[in-house]
């Protein structure tokens, strides 16, 4: 008879373990899946972006984490991010963050593709019909026509913490490869030289003090690099702007 209740308070109590596990595990998922709305939504704000963002918290206990102070990492994708007239995919991983907003810092790379810088590139290179490329090593090609030639252009990238330039060097024209200022020495060409200028790129109110670290020029379009220092958090940092009093 003993060995029996024994059996069944065994039996009991494993089942009491398994339905408490079962309680945190469902109240996990459940705060995990609201803390990604809210944190989405609020980067929504923050990068207007104009398209589909989503937030992710890979840790397995990261809802109950949010709780008790302590979400983890943080992996958030926004499409049609805006800044100075061009529209990005922004990919960021922030570290070690907390309910409060606070973070170990992060990284994040935001891609566009070449056809979204199209009109900033018919007013930097003065082409008709121009089209963008990576020239296979660290810059650029730019192709298009000038008084019905065939021209290409090569720029290089250079960058600052919160914005990057593209600065034409050379052309290619008439088989011929001269300096942008040379491009004067040939009449058909000549107001060429006055119209490929660098162009600077913004990057204004970016996040989180992010820093833009170095930009590649891949095979479909730029691919942009992104520090996220750390900081410590504020009720400011949990709240979107627009919604504030």
């Amino acid at each position: 008879m003993l060995t029996r209740l024994r059996r069944r308070s065994t039996v009991i109590t494993a089942g009491v373990v398994a339905l408490a596990l079962v309680v945190v595990l469902i109240a996990n998922g459940v705060i995990k899946h609201v803390a990604e709305g809210r944190i989405a939504h609020l980067a929504t704000c923050r990068l207007q972006a104009t398209g589909p963002v989503h937030a992710a918290l890979p840790g397995t206990f990261a809802g109950l984490g949010a709780v008790f102070g302590s979400v983890g990492d943080v992996h958030v994708q926004a499409d049609g991010v805006p800044r100075d007239g061009v529209t990005a995919h922004v990919d960021a991983v922030l570290h070690d963050v907390t309910p409060g907003g606070a973070t170990s810092g992060g990284t994040a790379i935001a891609t566009t593709p070449y056809s979204a810088i199209t009109q900033q590139l018919v007013q930097m290179s003065g082409l008709t019909d121009p089209t963008m490329a990576a020239d296979g090593t660290t810059g650029l090609l730019i192709t298009g026509s000038r008084a019905g030639l065939p021209v290409t252009v090569h720029a290089t990238i250079s960058t600052s913490p919160d914005s990057f330039t593209i600065t034409p060097t050379t052309v290619r024209v008439l088989g011929r490869n001269v300096s942008v200022a040379g491009l004067q020495s040939i009449p058909l060409v000549k107001d060429l030289a006055h119209q490929l200028d660098p162009k600077v790129f913004a990057l204004p109110n970016l996040p989180d003090g992010a820093t833009l670290t170095t930009v590649q020029a891949g095979a479909s379009g730029l691919s942009l690099d992104f520090s996220v220092p750390k900081r410590s958090g504020s009720k400011a940092d949990t709240v979107c702007p627009s919604a504030t009093g």
